[in-house]
């Protein structure tokens, strides 16, 4: 996916590989908190 800018220059280019870099980020930061979550309820 391209990247512009407000003059529609392309600045870049997403991969899919960036989103699932940043998707594999995102969901181990939520299971995380899940985690600690789980032991402070004594789950």
């Amino acid at each position: 996916m391209p990247v512009v800018d407000e003059n529609g220059m392309l600045r870049g280019i997403v991969t899919v590989d960036d989103v699932l870099r940043l998707l594999t980020g995102e969901l181990s930061y939520i299971a995380s908190i899940l985690e600690e979550e789980s032991r402070e309820k004594g789950l």
